[in-house]
């Protein structure tokens, strides 16, 4: 039996706040699947009628269970004589109740629809995300994203109150993760110190120690921004994720040691040089995506939050592992 307004919108106001069923438009378009196109489309127009949304006409069965979807475009320019069932698309993107409403958003944009419609565990149609929602959601992870990159939480802070936020506070947030940064730092000079006598010997290895580490640096950010983002968005499975990570790192490091070496030849006319940059700049690379990920698990095991300390302490991590390969790979092949 279908609940009347009142009663979904009491319903509604149960569910936590970030879930869908929280955020989700109750008063949509339905249509029972023998209903004609014209007869639709006067309920749709009806002066009468207040809805929240008429991007879609959902299509439902007594029950109220979601059998399809018609768009407003497909339903303004279809025979008004045929049955709503007749076109309707049922091969749907859906989201539960209980889901993220970020999860809804990310969904919604891989589908490319403007809204998406929220069933429960028996396929009954609840309401639908709508596309204010979708893109403030969008907005607030984009500001999230901001913050992180800065070495702040958007869990911790609001962006008002990072805004607002007196000199010390901002000092105590930044300052602890850089520190540590720092420290690294001093650790990567000691490092290449150690290797002072292969620099050296041959001297055009310094050359290549910015690009190798940039690259390192490069992919670890581009992998680590991703899979935090797809952590937030979606429910993954870590160990098919990890794996395909490693085939793209080892696909982008083989392109570029491909493209460095020969360079590496042309700027110092050294076949052996040309050789241990080509060959660090792989594995560099495919050692740069699984520590990035491998970090926030770490951080977070530990109880600590991975958009604060994650960018500058991954960074770190990365810049000493990418000197270590590079000068091992050196010292293997200058033997």
């Amino acid at each position: 039996m279908r609940r009347n307004g009142l009663e979904r919108q009491r319903a509604k106001s149960h569910f936590p706040p970030d879930a869908a069923a929280r955020r989700m438009l109750l008063r949509i378009p339905t249509a029972p699947p023998e209903e004609t196109v014209s007869s639709a489309r006067r309920r749709l127009t009806d002066p009468k009628a207040v809805w929240d949304s008429v991007s879609y006409v959902y299509v439902v069965d007594d029950e109220r269970h979601l059998l399809g979807v018609v768009s407003i475009k497909e339903l303004l320019r279809s025979d008004g004589m045929q049955a709503m069932r007749a076109f309707a698309k049922r091969n749907l993107a859906v989201v539960h109740p209980h889901s993220d409403v970020r999860v809804a958003a990310a969904r919604a944009i891989a589908r490319g629809v403007k809204m998406l419609p929220v069933v429960d565990h028996d396929g009954t149609l609840m309401g639908a995300v709508g596309t204010d929602e979708i893109l403030s959601t969008l907005e607030a992870e984009h500001v999230r994203s901001v913050l992180s990159a800065s070495g702040l939480a958007a869990t911790r802070a609001r962006f008002s109150e990072v805004i607002a936020a007196r000199l010390p506070q901002l000092i105590a947030w930044r300052t602890p993760w850089l520190v540590v940064g720092l420290f690294g730092g001093m650790l990567a000079t000691l490092l290449v110190d150690g290797f002072r006598q292969d620099l050296e010997s041959v001297i055009a290895l310094a050359f290549f120690i910015p690009v190798i580490v940039y690259m390192g640096d490069a992919v670890g950010t581009q992998t680590q921004t991703i899979y935090v983002r797809s952590l937030a968005l979606e429910a993954l499975d870590k160990r098919h994720y990890f794996a395909r990570e490693v085939a793209v790192d080892a696909t982008m490091g083989l392109v570029s040691a491909l493209l460095i070496g020969p360079f590496a030849l042309l700027l110092t006319g050294m076949p052996q040089v040309a050789a241990i940059v080509s060959l660090s700049m792989f594995l560099v690379m495919v050692a740069a995506g699984p520590v990035a990920i491998a970090i926030p698990e770490l951080l977070r095991k530990f109880g600590r939050d991975p958009a604060v300390g994650g960018g500058p302490f991954t960074t770190i991590v990365q810049d000493l592992l990418s000197l270590s390969i590079y000068f091992a790979v050196a010292s293997w092949l200058l033997i």
